[in-house]
């Protein structure tokens, strides 16, 4: 009786419980109601979350950052990287009803004064729009959904700079759960796009999944003439790899014998992301190398950027003399003059023309109608229900009546124009691309003072990872794809991870400032009040 807990009590009622109602359950999903056994596998996550991660489960949020899909079954249409943040928010709600004493941070002026700017901003359309966005509360509007992720985004970057206990050696390890992370995307998306058929299947539990594809192989052209055939996975996979490898593995040690397998796995992840057709993931990719080697080699860095970019050179004087590349990749590399086939010339050439012409319109049409505070995310729910025929038909008829704007009208007016500063001049005007420019600047000179005031040799994962994403997801925003949505889910929590980061590492310089890495350090005491950091 002496080693009777609560939570082994509390574990005997809940096995107790499951074989009571495990007959039940079992004749509920035959009868076709998952929801019981919805339920069931909750709870197991819940057990999971209070009794076996506890202090460790903000490690949740850096795991589900890359993830892009959502979780289908659920009736809350939640991303698994909103679900994370909201998981460890209760958690902190729990524990604190049971006596533990958060410090609750903001992190670094720089970064929360302009990011609170742009959120009273999106709140006042939010309150202004009368509507919460959510269907399942009582939410009739459409595009509020929105609303309620950038706000979750937010909360995600104060929960890590608040979160008590963090240690310097869980935050080494952040790049490497980024890179498991990936696969959840990864690995559906490659299974659908070889075998189109398991699309729907998967689809039921599971958003990420190769829609194209399918819809390709019901046209019966699967592979075939009527469009371009990219891959997505590969340019997942090629950018997760390179990450986790450039974190990990500094520039410096990369001829040691026991480090000859760098180099050669770089060159893969980049073939990888080329062999995939985008453009952005190309892009995006080179950036976030250059930052993490700016990290580790500083002004080194430029000599291997140069070093990558007559590599490239030469690939591209080769192409269609020697050797023709995958037509994929000729798509993605196309921007580059070069002997490309026109097939990939001129699908890159149409996507180009149509980001134009979304531009032109809305400088002709939408910006005058709110240049200061923009027209936030709410929009008119018929243009919601004209996605496929019908939508089809409406251009079809718009084009002929002379509306040149006709394809592009729909994707300003739902609030998806693509492009990151027609996106922040739509939704939340000049002043609210303002603000958004200041936070920007604020976590990509807060990554870059930590990475510059730490010796290279002395470099750390987090620092790397921290720099290399933010770069990376900045200079996207602006010149490749850009919505608040997507940006903000990622960049607040990697703020609040670095923040947190560079504050253990002066925490240490202070007390032992001769190491040549700080240690894990004890948190101090915490108490309930707010603080304000520098």
């Amino acid at each position: 009786m002496h080693n009777l807990t609560a939570q082994k009590v509390v574990l005997a009622l809940i096995t107790v419980g499951f074989f009571i109602a495990a007959p039940w359950m079992t004749s509920q999903t035959i009868g076709g109601n998952t929801t019981p056994l919805l339920g069931l596998f909750g709870a197991i996550f819940l057990i999971f979350f209070v009794f076996v991660v506890r202090d460790r489960c903000w490690m949740i949020i850096p795991l589900t950052l890359s993830i892009e899909g959502n979780l289908n079954f659920l009736p809350l249409n939640f991303s698994i990287q909103e679900l994370s943040i909201i998981s460890v928010f209760i958690f902190i709600i729990y524990r604190m009803i049971f006596g533990l004493n958060v410090s609750w941070r903001l992190g670094p002026a720089s970064i929360w004064v302009p990011l609170t700017l742009l959120l009273c901003i999106i709140v006042y359309h939010w309150v202004e729009s009368r509507d919460i966005g959510i269907k399942l509360l009582g939410g009739s509007g459409w595009g509020g959904r929105k609303y309620f992720t950038v706000l979750i985004a937010s909360l995600g970057m104060v929960l890590l700079c608040s979160f008590p206990g963090i240690s310097w050696s869980d935050l080494q390890k952040v790049p490497f759960l980024y890179f498991l992370g990936s696969f959840i995307d990864i690995v559906p998306d490659t299974l659908t796009t070889f075998v189109p058929a398991t699309a729907p299947y998967i689809f039921r539990i599971y958003s990420g999944v190769n829609l194209s594809e399918y819809g390709a192989a019901l046209q019966g052209n699967f592979g075939g003439e009527a469009g371009m055939y990219r891959i997505g996975s590969l340019a997942k996979l090629g950018t997760a790899f390179s990450l986790v490898v450039l974190c990990y593995n500094p520039a410096r040690v990369w001829l040691s014998p026991t480090k000859l397998w760098v180099i050669p796995t770089l060159l893969v992840a980049l073939l990888l992301t080329a062999a995939s057709g985008f453009r952005s993931y190309l892009v995006k990719l080179s950036l976030a190398g250059f930052a993490a080697l700016y990290s580790t080699a500083r002004s080194a860095a430029f000599l291997l950027a140069v070093t990558g970019f007559v590599a490239l050179t030469g690939l591209v004087m080769l192409q269609g003399k020697v050797f023709d590349l995958p037509i994929a990749m000729q798509r993605a590399l196309s921007f580059l003059p070069g002997d490309w086939d026109a097939k990939a010339v001129n699908d890159a050439e149409a996507s180009s023309k149509w980001r134009g012409k979304m531009k032109s319109l809305f400088y002709k049409e939408y910006f005058q109608k709110a240049p200061w505070f923009g027209l936030g995310y709410h929009y008119n729910a018929n243009l919601a229900k004209t996605e496929t025929d019908v939508y089809l038909a409406m251009a079809a008829r718009r084009a002929e009546s002379g509306d040149e704007y006709a394809d592009v009208r729909r994707f300003i007016e739902m609030r998806q124009p693509h492009e990151g500063p027609i996106h922040a001049l739509l939704v939340s005007g000049s002043l609210g691309a303002l603000f958004f420019c200041g936070f920007c600047f604020g976590i990509i000179s807060y990554a870059l003072r930590s990475i510059l005031n730490t010796p290279p040799k002395q470099i750390t994962p987090i620092q790397v990872w921290s720099f290399a994403i933010l770069l990376a997801q900045v200079v996207a925003f602006f010149i490749l794809f850009g919505d608040y949505t997507f940006f903000l889910i990622q960049a607040c929590p990697v703020a609040g991870l670095i923040y947190r980061a560079e504050t253990l590492r002066r925490a240490a310089l202070k007390t032992r400032p001769l190491l040549a890495t700080p240690p894990p350090l004890p948190i101090p005491p915490q108490h309930s009040r707010l603080k304000l950091s520098p």
